[in-house]
């Protein structure tokens, strides 16, 4: 008898000693429960564990609270409890013989939460820095276009205050009034010119904008090449540079852009690849590709584009 009470108590120390929570009741009906989960079951719900299917269901559907935090992970329940450490329940059906008991254990596992916090934290952290880029991105080419068009609006306010000076000059000066029309007539068809002329005068200009832009949000665009002298080729390239950059980052998640610009016989030919993940599915040619291949078309150049390790613009123009 003594023996055997002695048994008892060096079964019941070890069970105690036991890191893990772990129960085992037969109809609801507690059977075995060890020291570690006694301390959980009081830190959960207040109270002492009495009946095993209550205190799971507690676990599955009590709101969180100041006490716990709870996150349900197919059939294990994450339980973070008010002093700092998290808890990992199982349940599991046990036979023995005709009898059948639940067995429910409660891992420790604040060292894994720990890092599972960190990765939640850094994901939001990646996802506000993702809709931020977003955003920005959305707002890039209607900001580059307002730049754009303010410039020619400037430029027009500068050409005709100049040309309309010159008009006041003209129509108040002693020249013959048919000499004087004669000139008036030479800037009323060169003005337009003059405007359109300037607002393409400097697209290298409008690149390097464009590269400082998107660089101001994380994203690299390296140019191997000069653009072309002719004023229209060269603006049509930057515009290609620009659209393609902008779908790069939005359907890709690019953050590096690289232009390599070459020129054979009479021709200039483009590439522009990224480093964002692969299409997956068929290339559906969108507003973006759309118009690199009709602003193309229209000049004579034509577009190819590959999907395979990376996703590559080509492009091949008259200079």
């Amino acid at each position: 008898m003594w023996v055997s009470s002695i048994s008892r108590l060096t079964l019941k120390e070890a069970f105690d000693s036991i890191p893990e929570g772990i129960l085992f009741s037969q109809n609801s009906q507690i059977v075995l429960i060890n020291k570690v989960m006694i301390d959980l079951g009081k830190l959960i719900t207040g109270v002492k564990i009495t009946d095993s299917q209550k205190f799971w269901g507690y676990l599955l559907h009590n709101q969180n609270n100041d006490l716990i935090k709870k996150v349900i992970f197919g059939e294990q329940i994450i339980v973070r409890t008010s002093d700092g450490k998290a808890w990992t329940f199982t349940k599991d059906l046990i036979k023995a013989g005709k009898r059948s008991y639940v067995q429910i254990i409660a891992a420790d596992m604040t060292e894994v939460d720990m890092v599972i916090r960190q990765l939640e934290s850094n994901i939001k952290c990646v996802s506000k820095k993702r809709e931020d880029l977003l955003y920005m991105l959305n707002n890039v080419e209607s900001l580059m276009r307002e730049k754009e068009l303010t410039f020619i609006k400037y430029r027009v306010h500068d050409v005709f205050g100049y040309h309309l000076s010159i008009i006041n000059q003209l129509l108040s000066s002693q020249k013959e009034i048919p000499l004087a029309f004669n000139e008036l007539e030479k800037f009323i068809d060169n003005w337009p010119k003059e405007i359109r002329e300037d607002s393409l005068a400097d697209p290298e200009e409008f690149l390097d904008n464009l590269i400082t832009s998107l660089d101001n949000i994380g994203i690299a665009i390296a140019v191997t090449g000069k653009l072309p002298i002719n004023k229209r080729t060269a603006f049509l390239l930057y515009k290609i540079i620009k659209e393609a950059a902008i779908n790069a980052v939005r359907h890709g998640g690019a953050t590096q852009i690289d232009v390599k610009i070459r020129y054979q016989s009479s021709n200039v030919s483009m590439t522009i690849s990224n480093n964002g993940e692969l299409l997956k599915d068929h290339i559906v040619e969108g507003g973006g590709i759309g118009s690199m291949r009709y602003w193309l078309r229209e000049a004579g150049g034509s577009l190819s584009i590959t999907n395979v390790e990376n996703f590559c613009i080509f492009v091949d123009l008259p200079v």
